[in-house]
């Protein structure tokens, strides 16, 4: 089953739970009261209670799994702009970052707030990475957890969590979460997390751009990862109109942006993303990403290794010179990345191009002499000094 055929069956499933919730009277529960404050979370109903510890668990997994991804000074950065936009919740509300490059996000019922590495690898700027944190938090605040949809079926949710390369046991009502919210609880995130980010000075032209880069994204990846919320072209492009309607009245007042700071702590972010879709032969993403023209100053010279290496291994129609002539542009912008040299080697290899492949293999041999795969590309540098 493909990607998007699982979820929009996921979703429908989430659906038919939610009308046997209303069956069954849980439509007649009265409003719930967001958070106040730090204070107030020590405060929780039974239900609650139990959502906080089913959270902390999964927490426990996602931990122990390896899957956070690593780089303390990006965390700390967003966990300032997380406590700049909720400072009565500093403490509760944690940022944390996942490996796997998917884009999306979702907030626990306990503040625990996690970004899939691919999420800011699209964005610009600190006032769109605030505007995500924004809308997430909201609806931790207001306690959005206990008013979801029913949590999927376990084998739907485990599914759901594999996708996402998180654990798959104690999911609790995560699954559903990746989904998105029911978009009257999506609209009042909208509303609130437009006051904070407003509040907080970031330019309120940013805040909707958040979300048009979003869906040009999830329009773009449509066919190679699952529809979680953020990779939802039409729910992107609602929550975009919506924050237009909510900046009008602010459309000439000036903010912060911060694309800077921003760009500078997610290099490395982004190459990673490079890499983890390359290593999981993600090829269209990463095809995706680079051919973007308006976003390659986001990214290294080098990294035309990563989409000459996509085209060469996805060998689609017309893959073969796109592969050689993003290759030859990194060694030409770069000859001191040596990946590059192996990857030209291989591709003239396929050609029975001998000379030149040999060529490109030897200087690769020679520009990482202690490259994990040397047995292989000695043993393939044999075989094309061999006659036939």
């Amino acid at each position: 089953m493909q990607f998007n055929e699982f979820f929009a069956k996921s979703a429908c499933l989430g659906a038919m739970w939610c009308v046997l919730a209303v069956i069954s009277g849980c439509a007649a529960a009265p409003p719930i009261a967001p958070f106040e404050n730090a204070a107030g979370t020590q405060t929780l109903t039974a239900q609650e209670k139990q959502l906080w510890t089913q959270a902390r668990r999964f927490e426990q997994a996602i931990a122990d799994s390896g899957q956070r991804y690593v780089n303390p000074e990006l965390r700390a950065y967003m966990q300032q702009i997380l406590d700049r936009l909720y400072p009565e919740f500093k403490g509760i509300l944690r940022v944390h970052l996942l490996k796997t490059p998917v884009v999306n996000g979702f907030v626990l019922p306990n503040g625990g707030l996690y970004l899939h590495i691919g999420l800011p690898a699209c964005l610009d700027n600190e006032a769109q990475l605030a505007t995500i944190l924004a809308h997430e938090a909201a609806h931790f605040v207001y306690r959005h957890g206990l008013q979801a949809q029913a949590p999927l079926p376990p084998q739907v949710a485990a599914r759901a969590m594999a996708a996402a390369g998180l654990p798959t046991a104690d999911t609790l009502p995560v699954a559903a979460m990746m989904l998105g919210y029911a978009p009257d609880l999506e609209a009042e995130a909208d509303r609130a997390s437009y006051r904070r980010l407003v509040a907080a000075g970031y330019a309120p032209a940013e805040l909707h751009r958040t979300f048009a880069v979003l869906a040009a994204q999830a329009r773009a990846l449509a066919a190679a990862q699952p529809t979680f919320f953020f990779a939802s072209h039409a729910r992107m492009a609602a929550r975009r109109q919506h924050y237009e309607i909510l900046s009008a009245r602010d459309k000439n007042r000036h903010g912060r942006v911060g694309q800077n700071a921003y760009l500078r702590l997610t290099y490395d972010l982004r190459i990673d993303c490079l890499q983890a879709d390359l290593a999981a032969q993600r090829y269209h993403n990463i095809i995706v990403r680079m051919e973007d023209t308006s976003r390659l100053d986001r990214y290294p010279p080098y990294s035309y290794y990563y989409l000459g290496e996509a085209y060469r291994l996805r060998n689609a129609t017309g893959d073969g010179p796109r592969a050689e002539q993003a290759l030859r542009f990194a060694i030409e912008e770069n000859p001191a990345f040596a990946p590059s040299y192996r990857a030209l080697g291989f591709y003239y290899a396929d050609l029975q191009k001998k000379p030149l492949a040999r060529g490109y293999l030897t200087e690769y041999l020679k520009r990482a002499p202690r490259a994990g795969d040397r047995d292989a590309v000695e043993k393939r540098l044999e075989q094309l000094r061999q006659k036939k």
